[in-house]
């Protein structure tokens, strides 16, 4: 059953993290063409965020939980608390992206910096290689 939820949980983990960094690079590269072409890079951003990220978190989130209701002695570890913390900031950033994708979506002649992508996308990979640390090397 525990490696059920797992299986599961990392499934959820993949595809939350994964539509966060398409939607990222999406944004980034849309912010920079023209304005016919970034409402359609904008619209596609929110679309990956629906149908990708959002499902993956929601996975990753409700099974995680299920995964602590079966194993609680992990809410007594530092490197839970740790990775607890940065999933809060994964969350957070997921977000930032779904409002801003929205509004540029409704506006695409909004300013949007491609730089302000280019940083979320390197801090969600360095959040999940982090994440990644924790979980598996268990340093505290």
């Amino acid at each position: 059953m525990i490696s059920a939820l797992r299986i599961l949980h990392l499934f959820g983990v993949i595809l939350w993290m994964g539509g966060l960094l398409a939607v990222t690079t999406l944004l980034r590269i849309a912010s920079g063409q023209s304005e016919s072409d970034k409402g359609r890079g904008y619209a596609l951003a929110r679309r990956l965020l629906s149908a990708g990220a959002n499902p993956g978190a929601l996975v990753a989130i409700v099974l995680g939980v299920a995964l602590l209701i079966a194993e609680p002695k992990f809410l007594y570890r530092g490197w839970f608390h740790a990775k607890f913390f940065l999933v809060l900031a994964l969350l957070f950033i997921h977000g930032r992206l779904y409002l801003r994708a929205r509004v540029l979506e409704s506006d695409p002649s909004h300013p949007a910096a491609t730089k302000q992508f280019a940083a979320l996308h390197g801090a969600v990979s360095v959040i999940l290689l982090a994440i990644l640390f924790l979980v598996l090397v268990r340093p505290f």
